[in-house]
């Protein structure tokens, strides 16, 4: 199945993220594929486009993140964060700033600058499974997890 898809900021492309195979490039307007970006060893569970720049992220089964430089087929960075499935990754609206969350019960905050964590939020009891920027508070989001529970952090 289709795990991900992720607009570019023009519209103009878009990708997608499934159990199988690479992530994938498209062309919106052609309805084409461009490219395959190969990398993750595991299913891919999440996906999102850079809300300013031709980056994409991606978390999978093999509890890696990855940022794409999706004019290419390499990722250019790979993050070690996780202890489990990565199943979300969300672009800060600035950019700079990068929230991931996994099945080891645990959220991240990387500052893409320095490619390092700034923070590990835990509260969960089960893996977490969805993850939100609030659209009006930059330092405000949202988590939610396997069993139900929903967390908001500051």
């Amino acid at each position: 199945p289709v795990r991900a898809i992720t607009f570019a900021p023009g519209d103009r492309k878009f990708c997608s993220g499934a159990d199988e195979g690479p992530l994938k490039v498209w062309d919106f307007e052609g309805c084409r594929l461009e490219r395959r970006l190969h990398g993750h060893e595991w299913d891919v569970k999440c996906a999102e486009w850079h809300p300013r720049k031709a980056m994409l992220v991606s978390g999978a089964r093999d509890s890696l993140v990855k940022i794409w430089d999706p004019r290419s087929e390499r990722d250019v960075a790979t993050l070690r964060l996780h202890k489990g499935p990565v199943a979300a990754t969300r672009w800060h609206e600035g950019g700079e700033w990068l929230l991931t969350g996994a099945k080891d019960q645990t959220l991240k905050l990387v500052d893409v600058r320095t490619m390092r964590p700034f923070a590990t939020c835990r509260h969960h009891a089960s893996a977490v499974t969805s993850a939100a920027w609030h659209p009006l508070d930059p330092e405000l989001f949202a988590s939610g997890a396997y069993d139900g529970g929903l967390a908001f952090w500051a």
